[in-house]
């Protein structure tokens, strides 16, 4: 799971590490698999991927380097989004990183000190180095709500995505003019990929923000549906303390 969600979030490494390490730690915890290899694993499909993904802050700043190459050997014939994919076979560390992964996860070949760590962790349960817990933050203090769910992940990401490639295809057709032929090739090769991202994110985050005031809004009609269900039961409690008053004290007149 740690793998096929490094892989799928390839928009930033930064990003990738900081959510798919959230989302494993339950997970590897439950399955008494160590910190460090939780670590390893993360680190080895963040940057990697990253790197050959052309929708991503690596592959942006890639991508401007090449044309900046091609515009100062003065190459003609080729974009730099195209010089861009015509190298990804070449990027051997990229591949020889995600094939050392997929061998670890599938044969459970640890190797070095990670070793050790699996070890500890099979046998004793405990997931982080001994001698190393006072520099490890190992506590969750981030808040929680019940009303989340799955969809309040996926959703951001996938609104973040489609927003950056939509945006992708717009610069790229908005730079092509009327002079050259609309082919996905040519229009991914002329887009404006930083901007696309910037113009992406912006747009998931404003569906998180969405998402977020929706719960607030649940969270608040609970509170009042709570409360009035407690100034009902106040009124019901009030009225039969008055009835048994006037009750008690017609009987103490007799």
């Amino acid at each position: 799971m740690t793998i096929v969600l490094g892989i799928v979030v390839f928009v930033d490494d930064y990003f990738n590490s900081l959510t798919v390490g959230q989302i494993a730690r339950p997970v590897t915890d439950k399955h008494r698999i160590s910190r460090s290899k939780l670590a390893y694993i993360v680190d080895s499909t963040s940057a990697p991927v990253c790197v050959v993904a052309p929708v991503s802050s690596w592959g942006a700043y890639i991508i401007g380097l090449i044309g900046t190459v091609l515009v100062t050997e003065e190459v003609a014939g080729v974009s730099a989004f195209g010089a861009f994919l015509q190298m990804i076979p070449m990027n051997f560390y990229v591949w020889a990183a995600l094939g050392t992964i997929f061998i670890i996860a599938i044969r459970q070949a640890d190797f070095g000190p990670m070793r050790t760590h699996e070890k500890r962790a099979l046998e004793t349960g405990e997931l982080l180095d001994p001698e190393k817990k006072e520099i490890v933050d190992i506590t969750n203090d981030m808040p929680t709500s019940r009303l989340g769910g799955i969809k309040d992940l996926v959703i951001p990401i996938t609104v973040l995505f489609l927003a950056t490639v939509g945006f992708i295809y717009l610069t790229g057709i908005q730079a092509l003019g009327e002079e050259k032929a609309h082919t996905l090739m040519n229009i991914f090769g002329e887009a404006d990929v930083s901007k696309s991202l910037l113009y992406g994110g912006i747009t998931g985050i404003a569906a998180t923000l969405l998402l977020f005031l929706r719960h607030v809004g649940k969270k608040r009609a609970e509170r009042n549906s709570l409360h009035q269900w407690g100034y009902q039961r106040f009124k019901v409690n009030d009225a039969g303390l008055c009835y048994s008053y006037f009750c008690l004290g017609d009987r103490g007149s007799d």
